[in-house]
């Protein structure tokens, strides 16, 4: 990348786990990037690459924040579903889209499975993300589970 070009990156939400200052962090972290600029409100120029949460619905959230998609390069949803990608926006789209790592796919898909094997493990309910949290479960890698069916799990 050249260096006099600059990339605007837009978050469209936060999800309520992260802390107050997330924002913040985030924005210190990608403007060490040479040609980063983090756009706190899209008063400040329009967005190249739009960063989502859990909640995001792309018709919708792009339309209440007035993005212009003829701009957006990519988006990044950092979380693990593809679920919030309806197939008709993805293929008129055009706009590159990266999912979550593998890692939260991964505790996704076991924290799915618990839930429908819900009677051999229990799953805490917590309001905010306890980096300490541990109880006292079986897991279902310890297990053998058959899944039969098609399409994504």
């Amino acid at each position: 990348m050249s260096t006099d070009t600059v990339l605007n990156v837009y978050r469209l939400g936060v999800s309520p786990y992260q802390n107050q200052k997330f924002k913040e962090w985030e924005k210190e972290s990608l403007e060490k990037i040479e040609g980063i600029r983090y756009l706190n409100t899209l008063e400040e120029g329009d967005a190249q690459i739009l960063l989502t949460n859990t909640h995001f619905k792309p018709k919708k959230d792009i339309a209440q924040h007035s993005i212009k998609t003829e701009n957006v390069q990519l988006i990044i949803h950092p979380n693990s579903g593809y679920d919030n990608f309806p197939k008709d926006f993805v293929t008129e789209s055009g706009i590159p889209i990266v999912l979550g790592n593998p890692i939260r796919a991964h505790a996704v898909s076991n924290y799915i499975l618990a839930s429908i094997f819900e009677r051999e493990t229990s799953i805490p309910n917590e309001s905010y993300w306890n980096k300490s949290r541990v109880w006292d479960r079986k897991l279902l890698c310890q297990k053998t589970v058959a899944v039969i069916g098609l399409g994504h799990i």
